[in-house]
């Protein structure tokens, strides 16, 4: 008896056989969006905004989602355009549900291993004595091979933070009607930030593995980061000669590739409920990786078409990789091809 602390006998009874429904929440999904347009006989521009608010199935889980994206061009003359595009994304969550196979997911908990003899709506207030010690021992600390999924809802916590970026510049042109060169130059980039709180009190096993482990609990975090560039420069040339249609463009592009990561995790937490690394009883561990790349490319295409009836195509492509050795570090890539309809 949770008041008195004494053990009293009760009927073996199947208290949880809807544990799993009685845990459990309705999500619900809210979105919103604004957005402007605007053209003139020179320009033109759109923008937008959205965002997107979940809620979890899991209590104390949801996501929030905020976009914002801008669009426009601008015609200078008859010859020149120039088109510019931004996008941004936020994604943010306090708390990712796990669904792998071990103590530390609602799936094992109550499909493999959680016994129907309690009731999960008992187990809501985690330390209730006198049996729990406030921000330490959960009132069911263990129970069989699990935690309490009460526990694991509000202080096991994985949250996920997340921005990410891209757009272009691009000036088009226009020699003559059959002849153009455009200039494009695109960026993507991310940053993310996931952590882990493991709380004082938890049960943890083999499926864990990265955890030390200690009375007080464990944290760790991992950051992660990447930037892309891409920029290119195409002449284009379309023009029909009487039976004959010729097509063609030629280019060069290069390519920037940059991601750095970063691992790092305590060895049990000197102080529980404080979550950093630099709360560890012993040193913390920490890994870094990063990687970098430069493709510097060439390309062409070359299309001729007698009417209807024949196609003649010649492609090539060069690419120069920095991440292989200097004199093995270069492909090219040509085809040819021709076609013709028989019916």
């Amino acid at each position: 008896v949770p008041t008195t602390g004494l053990r009293t006998a009760i009927p073996w009874t199947a208290r949880g056989r809807y544990n799993f429904e009685n845990f459990m929440e309705t999500g619900i999904i809210n979105t919103n969006n604004i957005s402007m347009s605007a053209t003139t006989d020179k320009s033109d521009i759109k923008m937008s905004i959205s965002n997107m608010n979940q809620k979890g199935v899991a209590p104390n889980t949801k996501l929030g989602t905020y976009s914002m994206a801008v669009n426009g061009g601008y015609n200078f003359n008859k010859k020149l355009r120039v088109e510019a595009s931004l996008n941004y994304n936020k994604q943010y969550t306090p708390n990712i549900p796990d669904v792998n196979y071990g103590p530390n997911s609602y799936i094992y908990t109550f499909k493999v291993y959680g016994p129907a003899d309690y009731d999960v709506r008992d187990l809501e207030d985690i330390y209730k004595g006198p049996m729990g010690v406030k921000d330490l021992v959960p009132y069911m600390q263990e129970y069989g091979r699990e935690n309490s999924p009460w526990f694991m809802a509000k202080k096991w916590l994985r949250s996920h933070d997340k921005s990410d970026i891209n757009g272009y510049l691009k000036a088009t042109y226009k020699f003559t009607d059959a002849l153009s060169l455009s200039a494009r130059s695109q960026i993507t980039t991310w940053n993310q930030l996931r952590t882990e709180q493991a709380p004082s009190g938890i049960n943890l096993n083999a499926y864990t593995p990265w955890y030390y482990f200690g009375w007080y609990g464990d944290y760790r975090e991992v950051r992660r980061s990447l930037f892309e560039n891409n920029t290119d420069v195409i002449l284009n040339f379309d023009k029909r000669v009487n039976l004959f249609n010729i097509s063609a463009f030629a280019g060069a592009s290069q390519r920037s590739f940059t991601y750095n990561s970063f691992f790092g995790t305590t060895k049990a937490l000197a102080i529980p409920n404080v979550y950093a690394l630099s709360n560890s009883k012993d040193p913390s561990l920490s890994y870094t990786w990063g990687s970098r790349m430069q493709v510097y490319s060439a390309f062409y295409s070359f299309d001729i078409s007698m009417s209807k009836y024949l196609t003649l195509s010649h492609t090539g492509r060069v690419d120069q990789l920095s991440t292989l050795p200097e004199g093995s570090n270069k492909f090219y890539y040509p085809s040819v091809s021709l076609s013709t309809v028989l019916s």
